[in-house]
């Protein structure tokens, strides 16, 4: 099973980290950066995020648009957000522009991530208004489950690009 590893901190100095570390992927938020390592063994990270990837689609390119859905979970909970995760179809293969999926188990702390990255935000947000993303993020029938409260607070999303450029120009325009 492999291990996705984040660590965030100013853009010069995770320049200076992924240029030593041609596996690492640099990405570019709103008022930071974000380094992205996935590996079979140990991070060369000092203190990372650490997690288990669980479910995969695709290989992971170094350029690209990613989304991360951040979403805290119950210890009670993991077997079943697990099982309802990785039980239910994926239409991600058929969308234009996407490139790749990981369901990360947190190693360390209690938000999962669900990490897609796309060719261009324009093919993320399409996803998102689509049927498909619709039909994939509906609540469970009514089961043995659906009383449990499984999440420990709202879940949230962050967003990062690998060129910085394209970040710039998306904040000069707004």
């Amino acid at each position: 099973m492999k291990n996705m590893y984040f660590t965030t901190g100013t853009r010069d100095f995770l320049e200076k980290i992924a240029e030593k570390n041609e596996e690492i992927i640099i990405t570019h938020g709103p008022g930071h950066s974000l380094l992205l390592h996935e590996t079979d063994g140990a991070s060369v990270f000092t203190t990372p995020r650490s997690y288990k990837v669980i479910a995969s689609q695709g290989e992971i390119e170094p350029i690209g648009y990613f989304v991360l859905n951040n979403i805290p979970v119950t210890d009670e909970g993991r077997p079943i957000f697990e099982h309802r995760f990785t039980s239910r179809e994926s239409k991600l293969d058929d969308q234009p522009g996407f490139i790749a999926f990981r369901l990360l188990r947190p190693i360390y702390s209690d938000t999962y991530v669900v990490l897609t990255e796309w060719s261009d935000p324009q093919f993320y947000d399409v996803w998102k208004n689509s049927q498909d993303f619709k039909a994939s993020h509906q609540k469970p029938e009514r089961d043995e489950t659906s009383g449990s409260h499984i999440f420990t607070s709202a879940s949230y999303v962050t967003t990062y690009r690998t060129r910085k450029e394209d970040l710039e120009k998306e904040e000069s325009e707004s």
